[in-house]
């Protein structure tokens, strides 16, 4: 199989694509959103040796159209609701195109200057709009989870009272982290993998609302300082999964810098 073509076998390529997607789009409304196939019927059609051979491209997209498309949630459909993700919309088919064009590379600026540059003014763009500072850093993650992930591995190495980076965990007093308990689960991940532990995530009861109960936050943090434990973060619920409940942010981080000195 040859991955790379003239420019003439390319545009059929990409037209050949282009036309798979329009008629996945062009009757969306008519499409079922769920597939109806068992996991074992939808194994079942990608469940076979590895290919010694090489195979043509033509037939491999006309697999995807079939086998992929046809075993895919249509989450870009109108009809779509009650889950988490957003829907796709036709400006980021083409952003994603170009995007995997360029395969841009955005750890060294020199290898990925405008990619790089276009980073910085989306997260400029997005402090003005959240009123940060701005002067505000960041870094643009694949989603939720990770920004999650990345956040917490940054308030482990800044607001830890040792130097994690350098010494590790061991160094210091164990750390804990608190959260209410309509918090996402990527946060019992995030701890694992950043050797935090599981359970140093305080799960912090609710009010009817929903929303932390900042009262009991206090106790819990209180209790755990007084047995050693270093409070590292609280984390403010922006809009639940399961409810959209926003926790009393501006009282949770007046709170944290008056009584514990976190934010």
């Amino acid at each position: 199989m040859n991955l790379d073509f003239q420019p003439e076998q390319l545009r059929e390529m990409l037209y050949h694509t282009s036309d798979l997607v329009v008629k996945l789009y062009s009757d969306i409304n008519d499409k079922k959103i769920f597939h109806g196939k068992s996991p074992s019927e939808v194994r079942a059609l990608f469940d076979e040796p590895l290919p010694r051979e090489p195979g043509e491209i033509l037939e491999l997209l006309d697999r995807v159209e079939k086998d992929v498309f046809g075993a895919a949630t249509l989450n870009m459909s109108p009809r779509f609701f009650a889950y988490v993700m957003g829907s796709p919309n036709h400006v980021s088919l083409l952003a994603e195109l170009l995007s995997a064009a360029l395969n841009q590379n955005c750890a060294k600026w020199h290898i990925s200057a405008s990619a790089s540059e276009i980073e910085q003014q989306v997260i400029r763009w997005i402090a003005q709009f959240i009123n940060y500072s701005p002067d505000a850093g960041g870094v643009l993650v694949s989603g939720g989870s990770s920004a999650n992930m990345t956040c917490l591995a940054v308030a482990r190495k800044i607001k830890a009272p040792f130097d994690v980076a350098a010494e590790g965990l061991k160094a210091g007093p164990p750390l804990t982290v608190y959260v209410s308990e309509e918090g996402h689960s990527c946060l019992d991940k995030s701890l694992d993998l950043l050797g935090i532990g599981k359970n140093q995530l305080r799960k912090i009861p609710v009010k009817e609302d929903f929303t932390i109960d900042v009262e009991k936050l206090e106790e819990r943090i209180l209790v755990d300082t007084s047995e050693g434990y270093y409070p590292l973060c609280v984390i403010g619920n922006g809009g639940t999964v399961n409810t959209g409940a926003v926790d009393p942010l501006d009282q949770i981080c007046n709170r944290c810098k008056a009584k514990i000195a976190i934010s």
